[in-house]
């Protein structure tokens, strides 16, 4: 008999990636009034956050009795190639600079395959050492990270320390500990998951000035967001926490039945990497500058976010990726 699928996961990844299209619109415009810029700093306090929490939930699969599934982290390293190699063209015919382009510098979102990679090569170790060790280590490296003021884009080594808590927190995450989060009555779920949402978008609608934006790209030093260190560590530990606060929220709210857009959340790799693709087409070209100054470019915004969510979102568009997938596996275990 086929085990039910969870679709709680699949609800809470449509609604994240749908956030992640809405946030590249905004970051898109050549103009922003105070509404979308709100929204948008709210999105990026956690959207990839969460979005790393999930991954590292269903990697429990990875790793069993001390074997690992080989062909899951070669699919991962494919996806990147092909990926990386397919926006370095787009780039190129768009007429996007070019300087600095390199298989190890990756495009855009393309960091967030990089960072799954790292964190699936770390799993085996994570089998062996206290979840508490183990989170410990990670988010004292994800602090002290930020202080070096070397760091690049190569690889993304910055990213992958500043998010790997988070994938870690997810794996370690047990079903029976979400469901027992989700055992206690409705209204109180309801009550509790709102109110942290609530409360959160009014802090970070006060936080504007003392936390800026570019500490949540997780990509570059304090110095280089503009603080200092010390303050930036700290600044880095509330952030972590709201996020964590958020994903509880979505935990707690999220329908667990399957819904009209659930199957967006099945697909959201694919809607993650081809809307990349057309921001690197439309927005780093310098083609499509949209202006979002009035709620009428509100609206437009998240209706356009909506639409380029559900039209990359059917499953027959998935087809490259499972051709990738498929050839890499028979090619893995015919080695």
């Amino acid at each position: 008999m086929e085990k039910q699928r969870d679709y709680l996961w699949d609800n809470i990844k449509a609604l994240l990636i749908f956030l992640v299209v809405l946030g590249h619109i905004f970051e898109m415009s050549s103009l922003r009034d105070s509404l979308s810029y709100s929204v948008d700093y709210w999105i990026y306090s956690f959207h990839m956050p969460a979005f790393i929490f999930v991954s590292g939930f269903w990697a429990k699969n990875y790793c069993k009795n001390g074997k690992v599934r080989v062909e899951k982290l070669a699919v991962l390293i494919n996806y990147y190639i092909v990926f990386q190699l397919l926006f370095t063209v787009i780039k190129a015919v768009s007429g996007v600079n070019m300087k600095g382009a390199s298989l190890f510098a990756p495009t855009r979102g393309l960091w967030y395959l990089l960072a799954l990679i790292a964190y699936y090569l770390l799993v085996p170790l994570a089998e062996k050492v206290k979840p508490w060790l183990m989170l410990s280590v990670l988010v004292v490296f994800s602090l002290l990270v930020g202080r070096d003021k070397q760091a690049t884009n190569y690889m993304a080594l910055m990213r992958i320390f500043v998010f790997a808590p988070f994938f870690f927190a997810g794996y370690y995450t047990t079903g029976r500990a979400v469901a027992k989060l989700r055992s206690v009555k409705p209204a109180l779920r309801y009550l509790t998951g709102f109110g942290i949402i609530i409360v959160n978008a009014v802090i970070t609608c006060f936080t504007h000035d003392s936390v800026p934006i570019k500490l949540f790209f997780g990509k570059m030093s304090y110095k280089n967001a503009g603080l200092d260190d010390y303050i930036g560590m700290l600044l880095r530990v509330e952030t972590f926490a709201m996020a964590g606060l958020l994903i509880l929220a979505l935990l707690l709210i999220m329908p667990s039945k399957k819904l009209f857009f659930s199957y967006v959340g099945t697909n959201s790799l694919q809607i993650f990497i081809y809307h990349m693709a057309l921001v690197i087409a439309l927005s780093d070209s310098g083609l499509l500058k949209p202006v979002i100054d009035s709620w009428q470019g509100f609206a437009i915004a998240v209706l356009a976010a909506l639409a380029v969510t559900f039209m990359l979102s059917p499953t027959p568009l998935g087809a490259p990726f499972r051709l990738i997938a498929k050839g890499t596996k028979k090619l893995v275990k015919s080695e």
